[in-house]
């Protein structure tokens, strides 16, 4: 909820383009986020899968034999096969996946407000210009909420040294 102040303070042109910048920022790294975390709940089960359908292939001789090494070894196995599969629910990763997703293309629109409010260089309407910065405000918050988000500065700090390598 808004409070009542934040109506009386001018939507002023620097804000909407800082609000540009960063939204332009997440609309591009978003699905990045996504895809990896994505692959890390995707590689987590396949691993599970695997150690799982190993371990149950394999206990069936050892059983027989009746050798107690093996049956730790197996009985390790299974626990390992169960550890990874519970890992991606654990941390989200599907989830944080899905709702990265979400916001890169709320932010998407945003941007096409964001860059029509800045095209107009402060003459804008307050009111529709301040139901523009809060939803990015929203949308913002919301991102503020997804776990292991990639550090802005770094990520910017990684693109700029490849811009300098690849214009050498």
């Amino acid at each position: 909820m808004a409070d009542d102040t934040s109506e009386a303070v001018p939507v002023s042109p620097v804000r909407v383009r800082n609000c540009l910048l960063s939204a332009e920022f997440w609309v591009a790294e978003l699905p990045r986020y996504a895809d990896k975390e994505q692959r890390a709940a995707d590689a987590l089960a396949l691993a599970s899968a695997i150690v799982a359908s190993i371990t149950g292939l394999a206990i069936w001789p050892l059983l027989e034999a009746g050798s107690d090494v093996g049956k730790a070894v197996f009985s390790a196995g299974a626990l390992i096969a169960a550890l990874l599969a519970a890992l991606p629910r654990i941390f989200n990763f599907g989830e944080m996946a899905g709702a990265g997703r979400e916001l890169a293309s709320r932010y998407g629109a945003i941007v096409g407000d964001l860059t029509d409010l800045h095209a107009l260089d402060g003459a804008y309407n307050q009111p529709a210009a301040l139901t523009v910065v809060t939803e990015f405000e929203a949308t913002k918050q919301k991102k503020d909420g997804l776990r292991r988000l990639p550090d802005k500065e770094v990520v910017l700090a990684k693109r700029k040294a490849r811009l300098e390598k690849a214009s050498a």
